[in-house]
């Protein structure tokens, strides 16, 4: 009776792993049908599924991606591998490690030593997901390599159905030792050695797929809440939040509350490298004399409001630069859908 009980187990346990199987494969060529149908074209070479009796292991070997929107961009990553549980299909975590190459206007070749993904699917168009990677580096074709150590990233869509004072999206970024390309000429050097970044926003959205989008959700009292933002970048500390909104032109408006350390040392920084005149330099550390504070045992620490509005940021109705304006069509054309 044990061994015909067993024998029975396992004998549902292989037609359920067979079925889920077919599951998957349908579901991957069901999910390239609307790819195709909304302009974008994913193909591979070849699709295996193994890890009997606990794990469907998909391997898809040769898959490319080519989006169009406005311009041409094509995919071309390394052998995909992802693992979901036969009883847990909603978590499904991803290896992307390798090398990966996109192809249009300019060209971008990203080696990453270790980049994994985990999805978690929650229904009704919702899902959460977390992108880690180790020793990534991107080759931009016309300016040069950007490369990062270590970096976390956690994406929450909170699909159709929102409860009321639900964010529709929420994000946070970790990332540390980054070194840019030397062509953006970066005030304080080509090294960041930490970035932070969670945000939210308030206010019903839907995915950006025209101007109304932003429209409505401007006139519904939307807004980018800026939970935090942290940067230790050469001898500059920077630490802040703040709120932003758009205005009648679609632009964005909004305040940031700035607390900074080692402005002294960055103004040196910036006299040294020509970027700022001697004169300037003693003005700007003058006035921060009279702003920061010295907290006892600690450097001289700033904490001062931001306001961005009409395309201009000012420091205490100091203006400090102009931002460039954003081209939403020409951004809206350019993201997938």
């Amino acid at each position: 009776m044990v061994v015909l009980t067993l024998a029975v187990v396992a004998g549902v346990w292989t037609a359920y792993w067979l079925y889920m199987v077919d599951r998957v494969e349908r579901g991957i060529e069901d999910w390239i049908a609307n790819q195709q149908r909304q302009g974008m074209q994913f193909s591979y070479e070849s699709l295996e599924v193994s890890g009997f009796p606990f794990w469907l292991n998909v391997r898809m070997e040769g898959a490319r991606m080519l989006i169009e929107r406005g311009q041409s961009w094509e995919w071309r990553p390394p052998v995909l591998v992802a693992g979901i549980r036969p009883w847990r299909l909603t978590e499904i975590d991803v290896d992307l490690s390798g090398s990966h190459q996109l192809v249009g206007a300019r060209r971008v070749d990203l080696m990453s030593r270790k980049l994994g993904a985990v999805i978690h699917v929650q229904g009704h168009g919702a899902w959460r997901g977390t992108l880690k990677g180790e020793g990534i580096s991107a080759k931009f074709s016309r300016v040069g390599t950007l490369s990062v150590k270590r970096f976390a990233l956690n994406l929450h869509w909170g699909g159709n159905r929102l409860a009321a004072g639900q964010s529709p999206l929420r994000l946070n970024l970790e990332g540390g030792n980054i070194k840019v390309p030397a062509a953006w000429s970066l005030p304080l050097g080509r090294g960041v050695a930490k970035l932070r970044l969670a945000a939210h926003v308030a206010g019903p959205l839907k995915l950006l797929r025209d101007r109304d989008v932003l429209v409505r959700w401007r006139d519904d009292g939307g807004t980018l809440e800026l939970a935090r933002f942290s940067l230790e970048y050469g001898p500059l500390l920077v630490d802040g939040d703040g709120t932003f909104a758009l205005d009648d032109d679609l632009q964005p408006i909004g305040t940031f509350v700035a607390r900074a350390e080692g402005l002294m040392e960055t103004l040196d920084a910036l006299q040294l490298r020509n970027m700022i005149s001697i004169g300037q330099a003693t003005a700007v550390k003058l006035m921060l004399m009279v702003l920061a504070r010295q907290p006892a045992g600690r450097p001289p620490r700033l904490e001062a409001p931001l306001t961005l509005q009409d395309r201009k940021v000012t420091l205490k109705s100091l203006p400090l630069m102009k931002v460039p304006r954003i081209d939403w069509s020409r951004v809206i054309r350019q993201l997938p859908q």
